[in-house]
């Protein structure tokens, strides 16, 4: 009898050592190492699982994998976390990153050096005759003068082009033609004066011009831009052009 009571207490006692092991051993969600947690998120937040080379369960908290046993052990201020915590890029996924854009630098309306501002003569057509003989051609001569200033009240000396000359006999021309000036720095606004000749080998010339100014203002934002122009304000002719400035 004594033999079978210790017999049975024997038995027992390797059954409960088997027990006590078994509780101890991984579950069944275990990776080797911290780098095959994959990735903490909303999806899969509380879940749990061993990691192998750590002999420890990591539990997914707050978009971080934090070892068990610091769970409740917060990290120093400058760290910010856990004491043992693994983020999503240290399993491998790449963090999201801001993308800022550059801010928008604003361009002055004013030059901020000398300028060229360069003409092109595209269009000319005679309306009607301009001598007393009613030549129904005639010879046309156009240049430009060039006012520019600061706010339209520090005016800087106007600026004439050389003149463009379309021939004898024409009633209408169509092609490209330029004609350049330079401009001082520090102005805003810039008008643009046509004038018209025909010129008259045998008697004066007469001028036919329309008087008026056509403007460009903040100039400092029209840097290599082609701005188009047209002359419509004579009886006698009419005429397009473009202007660019550049630096």
């Amino acid at each position: 009898m004594k033999k079978i009571l210790l017999a049975a207490t024997v038995t027992a006692f390797f059954a409960a050592c088997s027990d006590d092991s078994s509780s101890s051993a991984p579950n069944d969600s275990s990776v080797s190492s911290i780098y095959e947690l994959g990735a903490c998120n909303s999806s899969n937040r509380g879940e749990t699982k061993y990691v192998q080379d750590k002999d420890d369960n990591y539990v997914c908290i707050g978009g971080e994998w934090i070892a068990e046993k610091d769970a409740s052990t917060p990290k120093s201020s400058n760290s910010g976390g856990y004491a043992d915590a693994i983020t999503s890029s240290d399993s491998g996924e790449n963090p999201k990153e801001e993308i800022k854009e550059p801010a928008k630098q604003e361009v002055s309306v004013y030059t901020t050096a000398q300028t060229t501002l360069t003409i092109n003569l595209l269009k000319y057509e005679q309306l009607k005759a301009m001598d007393e003989k009613n030549k129904e051609d005639g010879e046309p001569r156009i240049s430009f003068t060039i006012k520019s200033s600061k706010d339209g009240i520090d005016e800087m000396d106007p600026v004439k082009t050389t003149t463009i000359n379309l021939g004898n006999d024409v009633g209408y021309w169509f092609g490209s033609k330029e004609v350049s000036v330079l401009l001082p720095k520090g102005i805003n606004i810039i008008q643009v004066c046509p004038k018209f000749v025909d010129e008259d080998a045998f008697f004066d010339d007469e001028e036919y011009t329309s008087k008026k100014c056509y403007a460009i203002n903040d100039v400092g934002q029209k840097i290599d831009k082609t701005i188009k122009q047209t002359d419509d304000g004579s009886a006698y002719y009419t005429m397009d052009w473009e202007v660019i400035v550049t630096y």
